[in-house]
């Protein structure tokens, strides 16, 4: 078990974060374990072919797949941009990549690749920011949009939740094995031993995570930057689901709001931008703006900026009618 001491005040400057960064390290520790969940095999069968362009010598040097994952530099996981993040990376001191390299090959007889990272003193940091970028752009990035929704929407329901029932139902509902009791975060992991950590003002980082899923996993951030856990979110399961696709004639609610607009409002059960509305359902993007701007007058969707995109989510309203839309087109009273 681990205990994290918050002192009186701290618990206030907490945040959500979603983190690239994240999702690159432990989905490389999935690959390269062998311990690809059954969610995600889809995926794993499609990328591993895709990987040999790839440094994969040092993406294996740095994620082994071992007992121990690094911990990326010091304020990287806080940044929201995958640019950002792989920008930390490579000004990464040396000392503290070969010092990284050394925890994690723990135990086990260090590669000729990791060797080599250290020995190319201030290269070696962007030689692996480079072979972590071209990882992203074959495995991750063309499902990062598919990503974002789910993560979105799971800081989105937690900050609802938080401002509902106070941060001990929050946390509590984070993940089974996560307790808030007094002025401390009880972490139950299935480890040896128990650890202590004082936070001393240090703004613990929430970060939901796709491929740190099913698991809880804490990063105190030896390297100087904010401690982290990272939890898998809620509607992981929807992950990989097909898009919405536009109903048949005889749909009471295509029939009340136009086929385009009903998609839509099927669509917005998780947070989505107009850009992403538009790619799932095969429609243009100005006629999709349209379509939200119509929602939106009528109170069936809500928006709000997250970084770049505009985010539009259906209402309790939208979901109600969807409900009983529902329940007329299957008969039920």
């Amino acid at each position: 078990m681990i205990e994290l001491r918050v002192a009186a005040g701290e618990f206030a400057h907490m945040r959500f974060a979603c983190s690239p960064i994240a999702e690159v390290i432990w989905s490389l520790h999935a690959l390269h374990s062998g311990r690809v969940h059954a969610l995600h095999r889809d995926w794993a069968q499609l990328t591993r072919p895709r990987l040999r362009g790839c440094d994969t010598e040092v993406l294996r040097a740095f994620v082994p797949g071992l007992r121990f994952v690094p911990s990326p530099p010091s304020g990287c996981l806080a940044g929201n941009a995958i640019e950002e993040q792989l920008q930390f990376v490579a000004d990464w001191p040396a000392d503290l990549l070969r010092s990284e390299l050394q925890d994690v090959w723990s135990g086990a007889e260090m590669p000729p690749a990791a060797r080599q990272l250290i020995a190319d003193g201030g290269a070696g940091p962007r030689r692996l920011a480079d072979a972590l970028g071209q990882y992203w752009d074959l495995a991750l990035r063309p499902y990062w949009g598919r990503f974002r929704t789910v993560l979105d929407a799971e800081v989105l329901y937690q900050a609802q939740r938080l401002a509902e029932r106070g941060i001990i139902a929050m946390m509590a509902a984070l993940h089974p094995r996560l307790e808030l009791r007094g002025q401390a975060i009880y972490v139950h992991l299935c480890s040896n031993g128990d650890a202590v950590y004082d936070l001393n003002g240090q703004n613990l980082l929430l970060i939901p995570s796709v491929f740190s899923w099913p698991n809880l996993r804490f990063d105190p951030g030896n390297g100087g930057g904010a401690p982290s856990l990272l939890y898998g979110p809620r509607g992981i399961g929807t992950i990989w689901e097909t898009a919405p696709v536009m109903r048949a004639a005889g749909d009471p609610l295509g029939a009340m709001l136009g086929p385009a607009r009903a998609a839509i409002l099927r669509g917005t059960e998780t947070p989505k931008s107009t850009t992403q509305l538009a790619r799932e359902l095969g429609s243009g993007a100005p006629a999709v703006s349209e379509h939200l701007a119509v929602l939106k007058r009528c109170g069936m969707v809500v928006s709000w900026r997250s970084g770049r995109s505009v985010l539009y989510a259906r209402t309790p309203l939208a979901a109600s009618v969807i409900t009983a839309a529902g329940r007329e087109s299957s008969g039920q009273p």
